[in-house]
């Protein structure tokens, strides 16, 4: 046999057996995904205070994931200011922003950054990453969009669009 049809014969073999026999690869359901129920979670601010989220407890949260270093998250964060003010305004609706702290150089560096765009919002500091893991973020930002009923109604992993900035604010 050619070597072009050796490669061609082992990575046949190899899709079987990440397959298991020529099935399909089927993604794990944990954590939180579309059209599933969020389990309550608490976590402290930058502030120093505690938050909760409870099931049913607000019409509506969005959970907002970001870090300083990151480039989109710089880019969007006058849109979520914005969108947080007009959540917060929002009668039994909750916005909880989350900052990936334990990929940041220095919790010291979120004060300035908030007060550069103006947000006047506490983030939940993810010291150990363990909401990172829970919500399992691969990439910030992230935006979460929750209904009365604890269901996630909306994923965004980047940044978001005006489209969607529209859809959230309107919920």
């Amino acid at each position: 046999m050619k070597q072009g049809k050796w490669v061609g014969v082992l990575w046949l073999i190899g899709l079987l057996l990440v397959t298991g026999s020529g099935g399909t690869v089927k993604a794990q359901e944990q954590g939180p995904h579309m059209d599933q129920v969020l389990a309550p979670f608490s976590g402290t601010t930058l502030n120093g205070e505690t938050i909760h989220y409870e099931i049913g407890a607000n019409n509506k949260t969005v959970i907002h994931f970001f870090a300083t270093w990151c480039y989109p998250c710089q880019e969007e964060m006058p849109a979520i200011v914005s969108l947080s003010n007009q959540i917060n305004e929002q009668s039994k609706s909750q916005f909880i922003p989350i900052n990936l702290t334990s990929s940041e150089k220095s919790v010291k560096e979120l004060t300035p950054f908030l007060q550069q765009y103006g947000a006047t919002f506490d983030p939940l500091l993810d010291h150990n990453g363990s909401l990172q893991k829970e919500f399992q973020i691969f990439g910030v930002p992230t935006t979460i969009v929750i209904n009365q009923n604890g269901v996630i109604t909306q994923r965004i992993n980047g940044p978001i669009t005006k489209e969607e900035f529209l859809s959230i604010s309107e919920q």
